[in-house]
């Protein structure tokens, strides 16, 4: 009887002593592992706090250009999230150096068209044209943005071209002005005419003008002024 209680023990210690080994075995080994974070998308900064309070070292292994990722942040890393770590191993991560900036040229005084080529050659793309009155017809007067700012690779320019004023002029009163007087301003003016018709034998100071063109009544760069001459009695 006392045999078969002293069996009973040593099987109960030797279970406990099992369990006791295997309990602490797991503790401790728990203790020695945890799950890696998920850093990606942090800012170097951040990733590393989350990782010392873990037990665990950042180590930036890449450097990579990214036109989609803000420059600083994490786009990958190893081992991935969510797999036991070992207490102080290195998080290995790779980090975006953001999209390429290019510098933007000057274009003030360029044509248009050499401008453009300009743009292509930086990597760049004309955004729009916007047109103002100025004498340097054609040419670029002004950009946004301004020369030397950074912009992203592919980024827009836009272009302020200046295009000449238009001229225009007033018909005068064709019934006050003599035939020379109206060739005289016609001709400094550089506006073109045709005579419809010519009644009387000479073009004297008792011409009269008339047209369909009213006095006052704008002739845009382009139009013809139309008039008739009656001379003569």
């Amino acid at each position: 009887m006392r045999l078969k209680v002293f069996l009973y023990l040593i099987a109960f210690f030797s279970i406990f002593a099992i369990s006791v080994y295997l309990t602490t075995g797991i503790l401790l080994k728990s203790k020695r592992e945890v799950l890696c974070p998920e850093v990606r998308g942090l800012y170097v900064s951040e990733a590393e706090k989350i990782l010392e309070d873990l037990g665990l070292i950042l180590e930036v292994s890449k450097y990579e250009k990214r036109d989609d990722v803000e420059r600083g942040v994490i786009v990958r890393q190893r081992p991935e999230p969510n797999v036991p770590v070992k207490l102080g191993r290195k998080v290995y991560v790779t980090i975006s150096l953001g999209p390429e900036l290019i510098s933007v040229p000057d274009l003030r005084g360029l044509f248009l068209d050499a401008a453009e080529n300009v743009l292509k050659d930086n990597k760049l793309s004309l955004l729009r044209v916007i047109f103002v009155p100025s004498h340097k017809d054609g040419k670029v007067v002004a950009q946004i943005p301004a020369y030397g700012e950074k912009i992203k690779e592919k980024g827009g320019v836009v272009l302020i071209v200046g295009k000449r004023p238009d001229d225009f002029f007033v018909v005068p009163d064709l019934k006050s002005s003599t035939l020379d007087e109206l060739l005289d301003e016609l001709d400094s003016k550089k506006i073109a005419f045709k005579v419809v018709s010519i009644n009387g034998d000479s073009l004297d100071a008792r011409c009269t003008i008339t047209s369909e063109k009213k006095a006052g009544s704008i002739l845009r760069p382009g139009e013809v002024l139309t008039f008739n001459v009656k001379c003569g009695g």
